[in-house]
């Protein structure tokens, strides 16, 4: 047998090799994980509605010795690709009023897609309100600097994911493995371009961390010569793996808190209250969309009414009189604990 012949000989085996070994892989993942060529799951619904104005706060529409709360934010206080009874407002609203006897609660948003910088119009209009509280609803982005887009916009281009070429499509649909291992791909480039977009608009000399921490004393500075709570809650970016040591943005988280702290303003983060929750869950469309579903507004809601009882922000009457599902409660949390689950 001629050297030539030895070399073909060899690459064909190779390439039989690697065929046979695809295959078989295919059939692994196919039994393993039945969903795998079904990594993006969509439910979302297209038609979002809302209430009109006079069936708004069923709590409180005639009452007129109320506690209000406005909530000032963007897009995710918004409630984008949500039902609107789904927001964290409106739960946070039903969970003000489940106790008979106390002032009446309503929770009213005041919101539009826009760095909190650029939020001075909304909390005039919630001043006219004559709220109580303000919560201020904060994200990573909001120091951002629109002032002088150029910068981010280019670092922004490769956060996104974008459409498949027409070939690769019908394979992705077609193949466990091409398909798991496209969306690994996809997800590690996209969290290493979150990492450098969020280290470059959190660098101490970027324009808009002045910017941001200027906000927050003015608008806290407004708010003591109203008379009002205030309290800024911060969201994490919730298409990323937020158990400790697995989330590259606490720094950042940090950095908010310490410019709440040195205004004296009561801080959340809602970090916390999202270790352990599945981003395939909590978000709207996994890679699409990362604002969170009707289980990410939940966790913010409850988070939030436990932090404004423990914070004394609202009375201890508020305080919840009947809990439900207790004995189910106690032995699913034997469960978990049985499988070292943490929760």
């Amino acid at each position: 047998m001629s050297a030539l012949q030895k070399t073909v000989r060899y690459i064909a085996v190779l390439c039989l090799t690697v065929v046979a070994a695809f295959f078989v892989l295919e059939i692994f993942l196919r039994l393993l994980i039945p969903d795998a060529m079904s990594c993006i799951p969509m439910d979302r619904t297209f038609t979002i509605y809302s209430p009109e104005h006079n069936r708004q706060h069923p709590h409180s529409n005639t009452s007129t010795n109320l506690i209000r709360i406005a909530i000032i934010g963007d897009s995710i206080t918004v409630g984008v690709g949500n039902q609107r009874y789904d927001r964290f407002a409106e739960r946070l609203e039903w969970l003000m009023n489940l106790n008979d006897g106390v002032t009446p609660c309503e929770v009213e948003v005041f919101a539009k897609p826009t760095a909190t910088y650029q939020q001075a119009r909304l909390l005039q209009k919630a001043f006219e309100y004559k709220p109580s509280i303000i919560l201020f609803i904060v994200h990573l982005n909001d120091t951002e600097n629109w002032s002088a887009p150029k910068d981010i916009l280019k670092l922004r281009e490769k956060m996104g994911i974008k459409a498949p070429p027409l070939l690769l499509r019908y394979i992705l649909k077609h193949s466990a493995l091409v398909s798991l291992s496209y969306y690994r791909i996809k997800e590690y480039r996209q969290k290493h371009a979150f990492i450098k977009y969020y280290r470059h608009i959190y660098k101490p000399t970027y324009p808009g961390m002045s910017m941001f921490t200027n906000t927050i004393h003015e608008f806290h500075q407004l708010c003591s010569g109203q008379n009002v709570s205030m309290a800024v809650i911060l969201f994490p970016l919730l298409n990323q793996n937020m158990q400790k040591g697995k989330y590259p943005f606490e720094t950042m988280h940090n950095t908010v808190r310490d410019i709440c702290g040195k205004e004296n303003v009561p801080f959340l983060d809602l970090l916390d209250a999202y270790r352990f929750a599945n981003k395939a869950r909590d978000q709207n469309i996994l890679f699409l969309d990362q604002h969170p579903n009707e289980i990410g507004h939940r966790i913010a809601a409850d988070a939030i009414f436990h932090f404004l009882l423990g914070k004394s922000i609202v009375p201890d009457s508020y305080h919840p009189n009947r809990m439900e599902d207790q004995a189910f409660i106690n032995k699913l949390k034997k469960k978990l604990n049985a499988m070292q689950i943490e929760y």
